[in-house]
């Protein structure tokens, strides 16, 4: 019933709204509002039946047929269509700008730069060495290593010409075999591409440099092979990276040579082809010169900038100066490789302070000074010629043939009536022998210094013999090397033909102690046979090796096996040219190799202050040299007996730094050198007065091959104390203030060596007194520094330091009770009373003829200085030894007082000026106060050891 209720009421709703549909009024009488309810109350009413009801059910009348409803469509005006074509035009454009751009981008553009990766390595062969822990990456050993050597590569290179496209640094493997001391590091270098250019050759020279440095900045206590640098750029990924090997074994890397970096190819002498510079006075140069030039073609083209520069005349010696740097000497010693000469940094310096201004701006990097070496002796760099010259317009004419050299080459000296030519200069004096008269057996020179070290240690013959010495002293101490013999004007090596067996061994190590000894070394170290390569060279063998005294006759050395000494321990205070009986009767006048420790301290080319040469970069000074001066250069001058002259052993060090002595009522200071000095006849080390009652040594000789070495009998149990040297360096700090130089100019974090200790008490009163130091009850008695620990801690840090050998070096306050105590001890465990110290003297510079004199001194009681000076707990008193005006010279601060050892043979430094010390009118001289040095003599140690 209800299903045909609801399908007649669809049936008669279609059929009503057809009607109306066919009926409609054409003049449409009713309005749009009636229609629309009309049509609305229809369309409502047909979903309304009774019981049901359906809302949102559309009419299907409404959806079939033409409505009233109508839409009036308005036309746009000109504006609107203009701007509707505007916006159309806009978005076009839009859309042809982003096509273009993206065609342009997707296949216009140029390939992005690649990375600029280099792949490296370098071998160390001493210092570091491959162990098993090293082949895992993720072990503490691998990370600890691989930390060490990003940070020393990175500082390298950020302190480079490559600082602005160098990004940073990956160790990618530690390579190394078990049965050799060596290791292999491999790692890779990123640099930025838009930054500027690399190329392998850079690298390779900014590492080579590093590495060849006689003294390196940030690979200072390891030794690198520089043969062993190989750079590859990378190209593409790391897939070439399949060669690096972390294993044990140690394989070679699987790399194309022909893909490293080309090394320069090795240097050789070729004749002196520039005929600007064929009258230089020699005839073989090689490449690449000091000035960048491969080849001749390259110096061709630019020799006429340096014409130009000497023709301007200004420096007198500009033509031997440029012509040195465009055709270098070459220095063949076989079999290595040969070397260009140098010129000096002295003789680069007054080169550049006459025409700097003048210089062509493309070659001034080549004119830095710092290039070029100090003088380190006789003939080791080409110093400024014409020496005469300058002497006699200097009104200095006196000083020629007077018996002391002024000159680098002696020319003062071997151009007078006295010595013939090619002759040998004897060194002191006016002499000159025949060069076949060294070493015949015959005493020829007034000293006896022809007949002295006629066997010697050197790496090669060459290094005696080439270029042929001026005097017959020796210029530099080798502490190993071959055996050289000298004898009537040849030189050749010892054979050890017949001692190269086990059972020989004893015999040799007995020759080469015995070498040792006369050289003046305390010990020895090793000895062994050794294959030689060097070639045209005469041989001597033992004639009877069980013999109480050894002789020598030639031989032929068929199988080349000579005999290779290690030395260790340069004996102190040794006056080398002088014998036992000799130095009581010194004279007052010095000459050369006289007193060889004795520095002359120059600020600013102004000779200020004296010091002494305590090891082979420490010279002990006053630290009243520097107090209220600006920061400035300073220079220690060693080998010279006059303040204005040059000898050929003269040594020149910038000083870079310095410690104070924590000692209270000390000034004494340790300034440190920049580079170490050349030990020599005519410059070497005073003793610490604390020789007297013990022989505690000190490292006098650290060259690279015998840096910190153990005797070779102690080698096992002496390994552990490396690391502590080693720990020790990070302690130390030297005061740079007061010290300008190339190398101390940097930021903060390059400083190798930060500032120093050398705080200031901040009251006089608040210091302990020396005296009061030993008792037990120190802490109670005597307050601490302001800035030392708290009081109640003292007893406790006191202990710890007891521990340590180097931790006084750190805290000043606690150091000077540390080496009080050492003090005490030291003279409580030797059971003998204070020594008595009898043949003493100073040394001054004469107030004419700027010439060193000694002055023979006494040490007396403090009561007669404590009338006329200010004395602290720490000085000594003296007298002139006689009573009589002896006073002719001028003592500068830092001058010492040397006294003779016990054994007649050696000099201990036992006082030092603390200021300048002027001669008094005759009749009025007053005695003269020194600080003393051995309450320093501790402190001195542990600095000089721990370094």
């Amino acid at each position: 019933m209800t299903v045909a209720t609801e399908k007649h009421n669809r049936n008669h709703n279609h059929h009503h709204t057809t009607n109306n549909g066919n009926n409609r009024n054409p003049k449409r009488k009713e309005s749009w509002d009636s229609k629309n309810g009309k049509i609305k109350s229809d369309l409502l009413g047909s979903y309304s039946n009774g019981k049901y009801s359906y809302r949102g059910r559309r009419s299907e009348s409404v959806m079939s047929t033409d409505s009233d409803i109508r839409f009036t469509r308005r036309k746009l005006g000109e504006n609107e269509r203009c701007g509707c074509a505007l916006i159309a035009g806009f978005l076009a454009t839009l859309l042809l700008a982003g096509a273009i751009v993206y065609i342009g981008y997707t296949y216009l553009r140029p390939d992005p730069l690649p990375n600029r990766v280099f792949r490296a390595r370098f071998r160390v062969t001493r210092g570091d060495s491959w162990q098993p822990e090293l082949a895992d990456q993720n072990s503490l050993r691998f990370q600890h290593h691989a930390r060490d050597y990003r940070e020393r590569i990175n500082l390298v290179l950020r302190r480079s010409d490559l600082r602005e496209v160098y990004e940073g640094c990956e160790i990618l493997a530690l390579d190394g075999i078990d049965d050799r001391d060596d290791l292999t590091v491999h790692f890779i270098l990123h640099f930025d591409p838009y930054r500027g250019l690399v190329s392998a050759a850079d690298l390779h020279a900014i590492f080579t440099e590093e590495f060849e440095s006689k003294r390196p900045r940030y690979f200072a206590n390891l030794s690198i092979d520089p043969g062993s640098l190989d750079f590859k750029e990378m190209m593409g990924g790391f897939d070439d990276l399949l060669g690096t090997s972390s294993s044990p074994l140690g394989r070679k890397d699987d790399v194309d040579n022909s893909s490293i970096t080309e090394k320069p190819p090795p240097r050789k002498c070729e004749p002196v082809r520039l005929h600007y510079c064929r009258n230089i006075g020699y005839n073989f140069t090689t490449y690449p010169n000091f000035l960048g030039h491969a080849s001749f073609e390259e110096v061709e083209q630019n020799v006429i900038a340096f014409r130009e520069l000497v023709d301007a005349e200004c420096f007198r010696q500009a033509f031997d100066f440029v012509c040195r740097l465009l055709q270098p000497p070459c220095e063949q010693r076989d079999p290595l490789e040969p070397q260009p000469g140098h010129v000096c940094r002295s003789y680069c310096q007054d080169f550049m302070n006459g025409c700097g201004n003048r210089m062509p701006k493309k070659f001034r990097k080549y004119f830095n000074c710092e290039r070029f070496p100090e003088s380190s002796g006789s003939l080791t760099c080409r110093n400024r010629p014409d020496c005469v010259a300058e002497l006699q317009g200097n009104a200095l004419s006196s000083r020629l043939c007077d018996g002391i050299a002024d000159c680098p080459d002696l020319s003062d000296e071997t151009t007078c009536s006295f010595c013939p030519e090619n002759s040998l200069y004897c060194g002191r004096g006016r002499a000159c022998i025949s060069r076949k008269s060294r070493c015949d057996g015959k005493a020829d020179c007034p000293d006896g210094s022809d007949e002295m070290d006629c066997l010697s240690i050197a790496p090669l013959v060459s290094f005696v013999a080439d270029p042929l010495p001026l005097t017959p002293h020796r210029n530099k101490f080798y502490s190993e090397g071959f055996a050289i013999f000298s004898e009537k004007g040849l030189t050749g090596k010892l054979c050890a033909e017949g001692l190269d067996s086990e059972k020989d061994a004893s015999v040799r190590n007995t020759v080469a102690e015995s070498l040792c000894k006369a050289l003046g070394y305390q010990r020895l170290l090793h000895a062994e046979v050794r294959t030689d390569n060097e070639p045209n060279i005469t041989y001597v063998r033992v004639f009877n090796p069980r013999a109480p005294e050894i002789s020598f006759v030639r031989t032929n050395c068929r199988k080349k096996l000579a005999l290779y000494v290690m030395c260790d321990n340069l004996e102190c205070g040794v006056q080398s040219l002088f014998s036992g009986s000799r130095t009581m009767s010194l004279p007052k006048m010095s000459a050369p190799g006289d007193w060889p420790w004795h520095v002359a301290l120059y600020r600013s080319d102004i000779h200020v202050c004296d010091g002494t040469l305590v090891a082979d970069e420490w010279v002990l000074t006053t630290e009243g040299c520097f107090q209220g001066q600006s920061k400035a250069t300073w220079m220690a001058v060693f080998g010279s007996v006059r303040l204005t002259s040059s000898p050929p052993w003269m040594q020149r060090r910038r000083i870079i730094g310095m410690v104070k002595s924590p000692v209270e009522g000390s000034t004494a200071a340790l300034v440190r050198l920049e580079s170490p000095v050349e030990y020599s006849d005519f410059v070497r080390p005073a003793c610490l007065p604390d020789e007297v009652h013990k022989n505690r040594p000190i490292t006098t000789v650290r060259s690279a091959g015998t840096r910190n070495r153990p005797q070779a009998e102690k080698l096992e149990n002496s390994l552990a104390n490396l690391d502590i040297l080693t720990l020790s360096q990070r302690k130390i700090k030297v005061n740079r203030d007061y010290f300008s130089s190339p190398g101390n100019d940097v930021t903060a974090e390059e400083d190798t060596y930060p500032r120093a200790l050398h705080e200031e008490f901040d009251q006089e009163e608040d210091i302990p007194k020396a005296e009061s130091l030993n008792s037990q009850a120190f802490s109670k008695k005597y307050p601490l520094p302001n800035n030392s620990p708290q009081t109640q801690e003292y007893e406790e840090r006191s202990a710890a330091f007891k521990d340590s050998q180097y931790s006084s070096l750190t805290n000043p306050s606690i150091a000077m009770v540390h080496y009080a105590n050492v003090a005490a001890a030291e003279a409580a465990n030797s059971r003998q009373p204070p020594h008595q110290w009898t043949n003493c003297n100073t040394l001054g510079w004469a107030r004419q003829r700027d010439h060193l004199q000694r002055v023979q001194l006494k040490i007396g009681n403090m009561e007669a200085c404590e009338n006329v000076s200010i004395a602290t707990v720490n000085s000594m008193c003296t007298e002139t030894a006689y009573h009589k005006q002896d006073c002719m010279e001028e003592e500068f601060a830092g001058s010492p007082v040397l006294c003779l050892l016990p054994d007649n043979k050696r000099w201990a430094l036992v006082g030092m000026a603390s200021w300048r010390i002027a001669c008094a009118m005759s009749g009025t001289e007053r005695p003269r106060m020194y600080d003393k040095i051995s309450s320093n003599a501790a402190w001195i140690r542990d600095i000089i050891n721990a370094t």
